[in-house]
């Protein structure tokens, strides 16, 4: 969703002007800044989730903005230059986002897989023992720690295979 700025939510035009000062010489006239209504961008990831930092890039400059979604899972970033020169992404530890209309995203949850490695005889964790996960398109290796306790955070919900591998 878009919308036009109210009064006093403006921009400026150019957003920036350079130019170079040579001794004591005048510069030349120089374009002048206008004023112009800032366009808001307003989103939200669904289902609602605080706290997604959502990321708007100007295809056409060096910007980046950034706003964080509130409770109701919904955002406002602005005032921007121009709605058809923006892009948006969202992140939020432990989730996946995929935009589903410009500047709206569906949110999955992501899986945290906890392994752990016991010694058969004692029950006790064993550390060192490589693991391999892997499914379709995916693939991870880590060893376990002192406990025998291995973690693959962040994967999305699949089928997944899990082997031990061992050293020669």
């Amino acid at each position: 969703d878009i919308s036009v700025s109210s009064v006093g939510q403006s921009v400026f035009l150019p957003g920036r002007l350079s130019f170079n000062l040579q001794d004591a010489v005048c510069p030349p006239s120089l374009k002048r800044f206008s004023s112009a209504p800032g366009i808001f961008v307003h989103g939200q990831v669904s289902p609602p989730k605080e706290g997604a930092v959502v990321t708007l890039k100007s295809s056409q400059s060096n910007l980046v903005i950034t706003t964080e979604t509130g409770a109701d899972g919904k955002y406002v970033a602005g005032p921007l230059y121009d709605e058809d020169s923006w892009s948006a992404s969202a992140q939020l530890e432990g989730y996946s986002f995929r935009g589903v209309e410009k500047f709206n995203f569906e949110v999955t949850e992501l899986i945290k897989l906890q392994i752990q490695v016991v010694d058969k005889v004692s029950g006790t964790g064993l550390a060192g023992v490589t693991v391999s996960v892997s499914s379709a398109g995916y693939r991870s290796n880590a060893k376990s720690l002192a406990n025998g306790i291995v973690l693959f955070p962040d994967l999305q919900a699949g089928e997944y295979y899990i082997r031990p591998i061992l050293k020669e």
